[in-house]
């Protein structure tokens, strides 16, 4: 856990979780979501789990941690606006990438054309992405499925460093059910992978043997290298409890299952489109 030192200012007073910027004790940078008055927990505990999942996959997203938010940051934070809940001292902090750039949609296409997976593999290519930053791509794809992350239909959650090496942003609406926010799932269903989560990946995603290698990666991960992060999960946050533990029981059993269906929901897309 760290401590946030010192308030920077809102990113963004428009987006629905209202994200912040601090400064830690070793004067490094991080953004900051933090429960809202009102408001139940569930996105901070997707972002805060997704995040150290994406890591250990080894998925390229920023490092996250949790952070102890101080009553002088919230007094600050106040004289802007009264949306958080002060009673409750720890939000997620997501590691701050100095120079990061939104990559912005293919120029004259609308993201439900049929000319999108053409334009944008071409508009993609142009932005100087290789294939070590394509095969990430592919890693998405398989990551966002497996933690049933849903609502990732913008583009700016794709986006470029300096030395064009992409990250990925907002993981804060993973382990969706299709129920009350904390209703764990129970299976993995292929006809909920067919449309491409992202509009970025359209046009790229079209080689069944890319996977493989973040099947491996999946089928590597070790549950038990989470307890000490699951430990930490703050009392105010309200999570029910078990959830975080039967959640994860059900990411890590039920792999053979999600692999089964995401390459079958795959198969269906190939059969169905043209890919190059």
């Amino acid at each position: 856990m760290i401590e946030a030192k010192k308030f920077v200012g809102i990113i963004s007073q428009y987006g629905s979780s209202i994200p912040f910027s601090i400064i830690c004790g070793n004067r490094k940078k991080w953004v900051v979501k933090a429960k809202k008055i009102g408001k139940n927990s569930k996105r901070l505990l997707s972002e805060y789990l997704s995040g150290i999942l994406a890591k250990e996959i080894g998925l390229s997203r920023p490092n996250v941690e949790l952070v102890r938010i101080s009553n002088n940051i919230f007094e600050e934070l106040r004289q802007m606006t009264d949306v958080f809940d002060v009673s409750c001292s720890f939000g997620v902090a997501i590691e701050y990438f100095e120079g990061l750039v939104p990559v912005l949609p293919p120029p004259n296409v609308e993201l439900s054309s049929p000319d999108l997976p053409k334009r944008n593999k071409e508009y993609l290519s142009g932005q100087l992405f290789d294939e070590k930053s394509f095969d990430q791509f592919y890693g998405l794809n398989v990551f966002s499925e497996w933690i049933l992350l849903r609502d990732y239909h913008k583009y700016s959650n794709l986006q470029k460093t300096n030395n064009n090496e992409v990250i990925f942003l907002d993981f804060d609406m993973a382990f969706r059910s299709n129920g009350d926010d904390f209703e764990l799932p129970t299976h993995y269903d292929y006809v909920k992978m067919i449309s491409l989560q992202a509009p970025f990946l359209e046009g790229i995603i079209t080689q069944k043997e890319k996977f493989v290698a973040w099947f491996n990666k999946l089928e590597l991960l070790e549950k038990n290298k989470l307890s000490d992060k699951i430990l930490e999960i703050p009392n105010c946050w309200g999570v029910p409890d078990n959830y975080t533990d039967s959640l994860l029981n059900f990411l890590f059993d039920h792999r053979k299952e999600f692999v089964e269906q995401f390459l079958k929901a795959f198969e269906f897309r190939e059969e169905t489109s043209e890919f190059d």
